[in-house]
């Protein structure tokens, strides 16, 4: 026995560009999550990112690897909502994280960890200070940066 499904359209759902775009939409919003439930932890959602922590603290690169293993990469926020969504997380959990922001060849020029031009910042005030010795950024619990050393450990934070 064959079944045919019709959109609202009154075309078949195979062929209603809408409703296959709604449901490619859900099929990937059900795998981020699946995938950031790895993790097994807090999570925090701005816009159309995930965020999550798994708990524990690392230093920088085995944060990235950590982040690259679930699917997803290092929190990286590109406005002041994903900001907010990760400052959540490192307040349920009382620790700094470090974030996907990497100090440049040119010291004092901070980038996104895949090179990215920086469109958003949130400096405590006198940062970044550690030129060319602070390569990665931290973000404090009230949503500040700071440069710091990548040998320190701080909360694996997510995003999706």
């Amino acid at each position: 026995m064959n079944f045919y499904y019709f959109s609202f359209a009154g075309v078949p759902a195979s062929k209603d560009p809408k409703l296959q775009n709604d449901i490619k939409e859900l099929q990937h919003r059900i795998a981020r999550m699946e995938r950031a439930l790895t993790l097994d932890g807090k999570m925090a959602i701005a816009g159309n990112k995930l965020f999550t922590s798994n708990g524990k603290a690392s230093v920088y690169e085995k944060t990235k690897v950590t982040c690259q293993e679930a699917h997803g990469s290092i929190a990286a926020p590109r406005n002041l909502n994903e900001n907010k969504a990760i400052q959540k997380i490192v307040q349920y959990y009382n620790s700094y994280a470090y974030l996907g922001v990497i100090e440049s060849n040119e010291p004092g020029k901070f980038n996104f960890w895949n090179g990215d031009p920086l469109n958003f910042t949130n400096w405590y005030k006198n940062e970044p200070s550690g030129q060319g010795t602070e390569k990665c950024v931290e973000i404090y619990s009230d949503g500040t940066w700071n440069d710091k050393m990548c040998n320190n450990y701080r909360l694996v934070v997510c995003e999706f």
